[in-house]
């Protein structure tokens, strides 16, 4: 049986799991450097989860671990359906990862692959931006309350809104920390 739900925003426990797996993604070494959006023409659920696969079989055809973190969007009528990915990718393999995006989606507009980092600015309103915020600002009113982001309402997606690898999830995190490694402080803010 089908259980897909339909979703107006990414709830709390999904806006924690981007933001603790962004902040976990630095202390294992791997920052989410690259960011990935893709707006193909085609349907989008099943998509977007195939792209998430083929996105892990390229990093691990090259030695490299797939760490990523992601979220898709939608405008609040319910069009223009797509997916945003911050993904680790190492900088000598950067040039040939933009190009098999790009080359996968060779439509005008349909895929914008681009450096990020894990710096955090606060604007003068208080806010703080961040391309984790970015990949979390359609998350619900509940999820938005007294977190100092800036959030923009979206429509309904059917399925999974976001996540984050199992490498950077919550289970990941508990082991790293019950394994008695020192936490060193993450550069990047938290939320």
């Amino acid at each position: 049986m089908n259980r897909r739900r339909l979703s107006n925003g990414l709830d709390r426990k999904q806006v924690n799991e981007l933001h603790r797996g962004w902040e976990h993604a630095v202390r294992i070494g791997r920052p989410l450097n690259v960011m990935i959006s893709l707006r193909p023409a085609t349907a989008f659920c099943k998509l977007a989860s195939r792209v998430r696969n083929k996105l892990g079989v390229w990093a691990k055809q090259r030695g490299i671990l797939f760490v990523a973190a992601w979220a898709r969007e939608c405008n609040q009528d319910g069009t223009g359906e797509h997916l945003h990915v911050l993904m680790h990718v190492p900088p000598k393999h950067y040039s040939d990862f933009e190009e098999k995006i790009i080359g996968r989606f060779p439509e005008p507009g349909a895929a914008d692959v681009r450096p990020a980092h894990q710096r955090v600015f606060v604007t003068e309103t208080g806010k703080r931006m961040s391309a984790i915020g970015y990949l979390a600002k359609q998350m619900t009113p509940q999820a938005w309350y007294r977190r100092g982001l800036i959030r923009k309402a979206g429509g309904p997606i059917l399925g999974k809104r976001g996540g984050v690898t199992r490498n950077i999830g919550g289970k990941a995190i508990d082991a790293y920390f019950n394994a008695g490694v020192s936490c060193p402080r993450t550069t990047g803010g938290s939320q």
